[in-house]
């Protein structure tokens, strides 16, 4: 960002903080908290009333712009800046500066998806962008910004209730019978539950055991004091990580497990879908063991005696089997060209450097 900045881009930061990142924008838009909603709606609004909307685009492209343009028809400027507390003409200049933009980007982090109106808050920022044409071409685009490193590999690999590998719904019963025969075992026909189910689930006793890995739910929720009672009513909790978490001392089990950055091979995927390899430099201390070891010794306590001992490559190699999206990503190719962006259907593919760009194409 800060490259960009320095080669003649300009920058809006919005934040009810003056943060570190405000110091280098051109305008920090300081709005009162909770109000991201009405700054997107006013800033829409604008564009539509100056005639800067992408009309190509979005005839060709979207579809309810009516009634988006009625939707946001209120939010005046001067409502905007009543509501948002953001003066009349740096909200005027950022609307304008973004429509006109030949290229330009939304970035938001956790501020705007750890919210309780995250998922509106998200959709405000897609309407901009559709409304401008900001998205599926080079140079600009949506552009979430995670709280860790893989948080978008966890979710690639299925680290979701209603999604398996490579987002495939989990209700879809032909997809189900796929990961079935694949994986030799019955996947249940419907979504699991979510973070905030899972602990109402605790409370009622739904909810009994836990498998926790790489996760400190005791510190990291928003009410501790509630996760904490949730996660004391469990018969039993399993802990699987590299430090004695708060939420590990609550546990009945603790797996020690190797330090994924620095002690495992395996794949890492970032914000931008590329898939990279990751290599272990120093062997895990003490009693820590590679949680692939960790998770193959439990299956054959249970009574699976068909893992054996997969390595990361063999993971990798049957996941393509079963993600269209990673298909063309064998295990040599991310290794030779250091890193290959999804989807990448087959191995003649060079991976999508961007997504959506079937917006921009015309019905034949």
């Amino acid at each position: 960002v800060l490259r960009g900045v320095e080669n003649g881009a300009r920058m809006w930061v919005v934040d009810p903080r003056r943060t570190d990142s405000a110091r280098f924008a051109d305008t920090w838009l300081g709005i009162n908290v909770g109000t991201d909603i009405a700054l997107a709606n006013g800033v829409a609004r604008e564009i539509i009333n100056a005639g800067l909307e992408n009309r190509e685009f979005v005839d060709n492209a979207t579809t309810g712009y009516q009634d988006f343009a009625t939707h946001v028809e209120p939010w005046t400027l001067e409502r905007t800046a009543e509501v948002t507390g953001v003066p009349t003409e740096a909200i005027r200049d950022l609307a304008h500066s973004y429509a006109t933009a030949p290229c330009a980007q939304i970035m938001w982090t956790l501020g705007i998806t750890e919210h309780h109106t995250a998922v509106d808050n998200v959709l405000s920022l897609c309407n901009l962008a559709l409304l401008t044409g900001h998205v599926g071409r080079w140079g600009s685009g949506l552009v979430p910004l995670r709280g860790q490193n893989n948080v978008q590999g966890g979710g690639d690999m299925g680290a979701l209730p209603n999604k398996l590998t490579g987002f495939q719904d989990v209700a879809d019963d032909e997809i189900r019978a796929k990961f079935e025969a694949a994986w030799g075992s019955e996947i249940p026909a419907r979504n699991g539950w979510h973070l905030t189910e899972m602990f109402e689930a605790m409370s009622r006793r739904d909810l009994r055991a836990l498998y926790v890995i790489g996760e400190n739910p005791a510190d990291s929720e928003a009410d501790v004091n509630h996760a904490r009672k949730a996660l004391g009513t469990l018969d039993t909790l399993v802990v699987q990580d590299v430090f004695m978490t708060r939420t590990a001392k609550m546990a009945d089990v603790v797996l020690p497990a190797a330090l994924g950055w620095a002690e495992s091979d395996g794949t890492v995927t970032n914000s931008e879908r590329r898939v990279q390899r990751t290599r272990a430099a120093v062997p895990p201390p003490g009693g820590a063991r590679q949680e692939i070891d960790i998770f193959a010794d439990l299956a054959e306590r249970l009574g699976d005696d068909r893992w054996g001992r997969p390595t990361a490559e063999d993971f990798w190699e049957e996941l393509r089997t079963v993600s269209p999206m990673h298909a063309g990503m064998s295990w040599e190719r991310i290794e030779a060209e250091g890193g290959i962006q999804w989807p990448c259907p087959d191995e003649d593919h060079p991976g999508s450097p961007f997504l959506h760009g079937r917006l921009w194409e015309r019905p034949a």
